[in-house]
């Protein structure tokens, strides 16, 4: 499976918290709804983590604009690009995509 088809499976899934138990539960989500959760995640991520926009950028090896387009869920970011901005937040992929932020 190619990166694109990864990333396009991941716009139409919703991985809902269910790491813990071994098993994942699925359910349809909208586009935009999918970028909206992943942008709010990473923004959250990296506020706490006291980082700024451009820095994240930089850790990525992308632009700044890069970057807020992605926190203002104006891009589909790849799986390629989620895994590089988790490695660089040191944090799960599975927190940028699983969210408690409602």
């Amino acid at each position: 499976m190619t990166d694109t088809n990864l990333a396009k499976l991941f716009i139409v899934i919703n991985i809902d918290d269910c790491f813990a138990d071994k098993y994942l539960t699925f359910r349809c989500m909208k586009d935009k709804e999918y970028l909206k959760r992943i942008a709010a995640n990473i923004k959250k991520i990296r506020k706490e983590k006291g980082i700024r926009q451009v820095d994240l950028a930089y850790s990525c090896g992308f632009e700044k604009q890069n970057m807020q387009r992605i926190e203002s869920a104006k891009t589909s970011p790849t799986l390629k690009t989620l895994l590089r901005i988790s490695e660089a937040l040191e944090v799960d992929i599975r927190d940028l995509i699983v969210s408690n932020i409602e």
